[in-house]
């Protein structure tokens, strides 16, 4: 009976196995002729062979097989958007890993057919660096440059194309790139490299008859711009002669008649470009033959021929390069012609293109040079001196030039009398960079510092006139020199430098006019440095001169009084003080005498005189400079008196009228008067704002928006901000901001961490003691709510050890016995 089961079995089990092996031939010769009818062309009846194989065999094990050959049909038959269909969901279905490399290919080709180069780029780098060993890698490499090129990016392109040849030499796709790769020296304009690498290429397209004319001319133009014209002209006469595309022999034909004009060929020259029609011609190359034939009309002196076509130049070319060569082409013509206020507009449009972004770095310096230059003596021949000074000013680098330095020097001085620093810089830049034999340069130098100075950039000032100094040891200009670098440095705030400079002054320049304000000048550095009573010798000495400047004296006068506050003579320096308020009420001094009296009063808490004064100072020098920070002192006597809306109104003046750094201080102080006034959501407003103007304020900004923060009950953000803040707070910063943030985690119960950040507070060098027995006395507290006794016991033990001068230990004392009476933990030794 089993035997007879076994054998049902057997049979049953051939004849199933040979139904698939016919289902499966079926499979195999309907999938064969689908994929013959693509390879021959017929893609239609392709794609109806494979809609039928999905129909019949869903499950077939090369249904993906089938889905990716409809991808290629549809992709030959240019219906990309159905072909980008397929590929895709290929590429989502998980099962189709053998074809992977082959989805990735042709989703690729299909953004390269849409011009979507960027996304084809990606897909087949993908593919190459997935797939190493994959069939497609040799026209991915080729799809992957010519994708590349089409961007634009020929360096790229160039390096794809290099790696096929050199990785894939046999494959057909090498030659191409071979090509491909001469394209991209073109069009990088590497024209020597070109002509290195186009020799091999030659022999491999020797009988292409489509592509050989396109190598000559690629060839006679590397030869063109390497100014090799005799073998220029052989090239272009090559390509002209082999192509049979009319658009190739023009193009050579209109190269090798520049290559005649260069040479000086002119009658050549003439032949060919006056033969060329426009109409045969793209609109670039149009302008090349229209500048081609204006320039050999010019060069052969034929001025009125020359004019209409550097107009008609001019007027087609939307490129600003063709613009000015045809601006300056017409120019010149009207100017040989003697047609001086023609050539003055031509030149005027012509500088007007040079101002176009992109233009001048794409010029000639010497053609900029010589379009200056000829404009310049336009505006001689028309007796407009001042126009020609200023536009000779701007040559650099014509040769024989350099009398017109004294010229531009003059320009550089009224440039800085009219108050247009800038301009007058760029001109003694130029004199000082083009002009150094110039004979009066170390003038030159001295005028560029003393216009630093005027700028406040005090580097620049001491750069020029050290190097005047190294340059010109003997120059006239020596005790004006030094005073004046010592007037720079100590602008810097380097009052070594400044005393080592003025005590120079001091020993080599007595007969000066200058000695008394160089004395003056010594004095104030030596304050700077410290050594007041030396300074205040110094000052009495020059009170002693027969003649001094009024200005001088009072300024000596009032470092004398300043001299003794500085000293500790407060009253001395008050009383002084008092009588240059009298003596000298409407002097330039005055505003500083008032300030300093208000600040006096400011410091000895007498608000109300020092209120009159910051007052007068602002109503009767309403020009003076200190007038910001008097409505800055005003609103800080008004906030020590908690009168928080006058302080406001003089915090608004300061930042109306302060220099940057005291706007910033005012309106920090202002947003500060919103915490006072418990309106942190107002206060968060402005500090956000002004750490966006002026992030270099942040060290100041970020904690006073963390407190603004806890305020208003965000304690998510005030932890936030005080973590900032201590990224970049200095020591002294530092412990307090850890004291904060452990307030914050104390707040929201984040007890561990609240004790860790007040333990910091306490291990830090630069915390004040006052600051770290509050914060070990916060963290003893905490011991004891979580009733860690034994903890809290250390905690006080180290305060007691920490501030042994302590005023009131009673209450540590008090919650050491306690602990000691209420548990049975003991205090450590």
């Amino acid at each position: 009976m089993k035997i007879k089961i076994i054998l049902a079995l057997i049979l049953i089990f051939s004849i199933t196995s040979l139904s698939i092996a016919i289902e499966n031939v079926k499979e195999e010769e309907l999938l064969f002729m689908a994929k013959k009818a693509y390879e021959d062309g017929f893609y239609e009846v392709s794609l109806g062979m494979l809609e039928r194989f999905r129909r019949d065999f869903p499950n077939a094990p090369k249904a993906f097989q089938a889905t990716l050959l409809s991808g290629q049909c549809y992709f030959y038959q240019g219906r990309y958007l159905e072909a980008l269909n397929v590929f895709e969901a290929l590429a989502n279905n998980p099962v189709t890993g053998s074809f992977r490399d082959a989805i990735d290919f042709w989703t690729a080709e299909v953004h390269f057919k849409g011009n979507n180069f960027a996304k084809a780029i990606q897909l087949y780098q993908k593919l190459i660096s997935n797939f190493p060993q994959s069939s497609f890698i040799p026209a991915a490499y080729y799809s992957l440059g010519w994708s590349f090129f089409q961007l634009g990016k020929y360096n790229q392109a160039r390096e794809i194309f290099t790696d096929l040849m050199e990785k894939f030499p046999r494959e057909p796709q090498s030659q191409e790139a071979a090509f491909k790769l001469i394209e991209c020296f073109y069009n990088l304009k590497e024209y020597a490299e070109l002509k290195v690498k186009i020799k091999p290429v030659f022999k491999i397209f020797s009988n292409d008859v489509l592509r050989l004319p396109y190598l000559y001319f690629y060839l006679a133009e590397s030869e063109y711009y390497l100014d090799n014209l005799e073998e220029a002209v052989k090239s272009y006469l090559k390509s002209a002669q082999t192509s049979q595309d009319p658009k190739v022999q023009v193009l050579a034909r209109l190269g090798l008649g520049w290559s005649y004009l260069k040479l000086k060929k002119y009658k050549e020259a003439e032949e060919i470009l006056m033969d060329i029609k426009l109409e045969s011609l793209e609109p670039k190359s149009i302008e090349i033959l229209l500048l081609g034939q204006a320039v050999l009309m010019s060069t052969t002196e034929r001025f009125n021929q020359a004019k209409p076509l550097y107009e008609q130049l001019v007027l087609l070319s939307a490129d600003p390069l063709i613009a000015f060569q045809g601006y300056l082409g017409q120019a010149d013509a009207h100017f040989y012609l003697g047609e001086y206020p023609q050539a003055v507009r031509f030149y005027q449009a012509a500088l007007s293109v040079i101002g176009q972004q992109g233009v001048q770095e794409n010029l000639p310096g010497e053609l900029i040079d010589k379009l200056y230059y000829n404009l310049g003596l336009a505006y001689l021949k028309q007796g407009q001196i001042d126009a020609s000074a200023d536009i000779l000013k701007r040559i650099t680098r014509k040769e024989g030039q350099i009398a017109q330095a004294g010229m531009l020097f003059q320009v550089g001085l009224a440039y800085e009398e009219a108050g247009e620093l800038a301009k007058a810089e760029e001109v003694y830049n130029k004199i000082i960079n083009s002009y150094p034999d110039f004979c009066n340069a170390d003038y030159v130098y001295y005028q560029s510092a003393l216009l630093q100075l005027k700028k406040q950039n005090y580097t620049a000032a001491v750069f020029n006139l050290n190097s005047m100094l190294d340059k010109f040891p003997r120059t006239k200009l020596l005790p004006e020199a030094v005073y004046t670098l010592g007037s720079a440095y100590f602008q810097q705030a380097d009052y070594m430098r400044s005393y080592e400079a003025f005590n120079r002054f001091r020993s080599e320049f007595k007969v000066s006019p200058l000695y008394p304000q160089g004395l003056f000048m010594l004095a104030r550095s030596m304050i700077k440095l410290g050594k007041v009573d030396a300074a205040l010798d110094i000052l009495k000495s020059i009170l002693k001169f027969d003649s001094i400047d009024s200005e001088l004296l009072q300024r000596v006068e009032y470092e004398i009084a300043d001299g003794y506050f500085k000293l500790g003579q407060d009253q001395v320096a008050f009383d002084r003080f008092k009588v240059l308020r009298v003596k000298y009420p409407d002097s330039k001094i005055a505003a500083d005498i008032i300030w300093w009296l208000g600040q006096y009063y400011y410091r000895n808490n007498d608000s109300n005189l020092a209120r009159r004064y910051f007052n007068a100072l602002i109503q009767d020098f309403p020009d003076s400079q200190l007038v910001a920070d008097a409505f800055y002192a005003l609103a800080l006597t008004f906030r020590d008196e908690n009168n928080l809306l006058l302080a406001a109104d003089n915090f608004k003046m300061a930042i109306k009228l302060g220099n940057p750094d005291l706007k910033a201080q005012a309106a920090i102080a202002l947003a500060d008067i919103y915490i006072f006034q418990d309106k942190p959501e107002a206060a968060l407003i402005e500090y956000r704002q002004l750490l966006q103007d002026i992030p270099r304020l942040n060290n100041l900004l970020l904690p006073r928006i963390a407190q603004a923060y806890y305020q208003s009950g965000n304690y998510a953000q005030a932890k936030l901000f005080y973590l900032k803040s201590i990224e970049s707070a200095d020591n002294y910063q530092l412990a307090e901001l850890r004291f904060k943030l452990a307030e914050v985690y104390e707040t929201v119960a984040e007890n561990q961490a609240a004790i860790g950040e007040y333990l910091a507070v306490a291990d830090l060098a630069a915390a004040p003691l006052e600051l770290k027995v509050r914060a070990l006395l916060r963290v003893a507290k905490l011991y004891e709510d979580k009733e860690d006794f034994k903890g809290a016991l250390n905690i006080y033990q180290n305060i007691l050890q920490l501030a042994p001068s302590l005023l009131d230990k009673s209450f540590v004392r008090e919650r050491i016995e306690e602990i000691k009476m209420n548990t049975s933990v003991e205090v450590l030794p």
